[in-house]
């Protein structure tokens, strides 16, 4: 490849319309509905949790979202996942015990959630669980790009 010169996106056209489609999905969300949905009635947001997921129904980008430890900052991505069961979403993380507490909530709030191997990659999760070295890998590519296609 020549520095540059971009490649064209494969599957570029149904990679968009696959998006769009979810987009639109999570724009019927009714946030507080879900919310209450998935972790009982008396829960409310926290902080600027509505703003952020607002945000996100929305495809705003990008998207910044800074809170301390306990804060359940995770909450904005097992929302949308928790309501749009035919998405896949990514979550990156460092940490074997936070990948595998997030393994063990997924479960707990019945969202299918499975951690990335190259040896065995997940099919139909809702959300994927990955290390940010498997993310540079050619499979883990290829998988990004399978995902963006179904």
């Amino acid at each position: 490849m020549v520095r540059g010169i971009k490649r064209p996106l494969p599957f570029r056209d149904e990679y968009r319309e696959t998006a769009q489609v979810h987009q639109e999905a999570l724009r019927t969300m009714d946030l507080d509905a879900q919310l209450h949905r998935l972790l009982g009635p008396n829960r409310q947001f926290q902080g600027h949790q509505r703003e952020a997921l607002t945000a996100i129904v929305h495809g705003k980008t990008p998207l910044l979202y800074v809170a301390p430890t306990g804060s359940r900052k995770s909450l904005l991505f097992l929302l949308p996942a928790s309501y749009d069961r035919h998405g896949t979403t990514l979550v990156i993380t460092p940490l074997i015990s936070l990948r595998q507490d997030l393994l063990r909530r997924c479960q707990e709030l019945s969202i299918t959630c499975r951690e990335w191997s190259s040896r065995t990659p997940p099919d139909a999760a809702q959300i994927v669980l990955a290390t940010p070295e498997s993310f540079q890998t050619n499979g883990f590519q290829f998988f990004l790009h399978r995902l963006r296609t179904t």
